[in-house]
C-alpha cells in the first residue's frame, strides 16, 4: 500500500490524522498542500479535480490517496485505515464545518454485507 498524505499548515484534523497512521504504523509521503507541496498538490488536484470536494470554504484536509483511490476528511481516513473498504457504504464526504467529524452515514449503508 502507498499512501500519499496532503496536509495544510496548521491543520488540526491532519495532524491527528499523522498521529493515527503513526500510531498504526502506516508509511506515507507527506506533501503540505500550502506550503513545500504546494506545486505537487496542485498537479494532484488537477488531475484528480471531479475526487477531491472544494467548498465555498475551500479543499477540506487531509487527503489521503492510494494510487486512484481518494479519501478526503479526517473521519472517512481514519475510517478507511482502520476499516478498509466495509465500511464504503458508510462513509462519504462530509461536510467542510467547524465539525470535528463528518462523513459518516448510519442509514446508508448494507448491513447485511
Amino acid at each position: 500500500m502507498s499512501l500519499t498524505l496532503f496536509t495544510a499548515t496548521g491543520c488540526a484534523r491532519c495532524t491527528i490524522a499523522k498521529k493515527f497512521m503513526a500510531e498504526k504504523g502506516l508509511t506515507y509521503d507527506e506533501h503540505d498542500a500550502i506550503g513545500e507541496g504546494k506545486e505537487f498538490f496542485g498537479q494532484f488536484y488537477r488531475t484528480h479535480r471531479s475526487a477531491i470536494f472544494r467548498g465555498k470554504e475551500g479543499i477540506e484536509f487531509p487527503v489521503l490517496a492510494e494510487g486512484d483511490e481518494i479519501r478526503q476528511g479526517l473521519a472517512v481516513i481514519v475510517a478507511w485505515l482502520q476499516a478498509g473498504a466495509s465500511l464504503d457504504g458508510f462513509i462519504g464526504r462530509s461536510e467542510h464545518s467547524k465539525g470535528w467529524v463528518g462523513g459518516l452515514h448510519v442509514s446508508q449503508g448494507d448491513l447485511a454485507a
